[in-house]
């Protein structure tokens, strides 16, 4: 969706010369940093709920018997390079369009 709203930026950042690679690199890593954001809000939320689901849901078990310190990297890892996947297809595709053909439709 950010591609799609970018497509009249993307073809003045070719237009100027700007390589393709740069706005494919400027993609991913925003995708990427949302990805990061988004893992620790999460994990942000699970820990401040967790003590009014721990009886319900964790059986009385205490948060540091359930999160060891792997458990927490993993979001924290997959998450970003999910969000990367995700977002690798449409900046490739970003990257690759030709400026005169975006700025002629606007």
């Amino acid at each position: 969706m950010n591609v799609r709203e970018r497509v009249s930026e993307i073809g003045i950042l070719r237009a100027v010369g700007v390589k393709g690679g740069t706005i494919f690199s400027a993609f991913l890593t925003r995708a990427g940093l949302a990805g990061v954001i988004g893992a620790l809000l999460g994990l942000a939320v699970f820990a401040v709920l967790f003590p009014l689901l721990r009886e319900s849901l964790f059986q009385g078990q205490g948060l540091g018997s359930l999160m060891k310190l792997k458990t927490w990297l993993i979001p924290l890892i997959a998450t970003p390079l999910l969000a990367a996947a995700a977002a690798w297809l449409p900046a490739m595709l970003a990257a690759q369009k030709d400026p005169a053909d975006v700025l002629r439709q606007d």
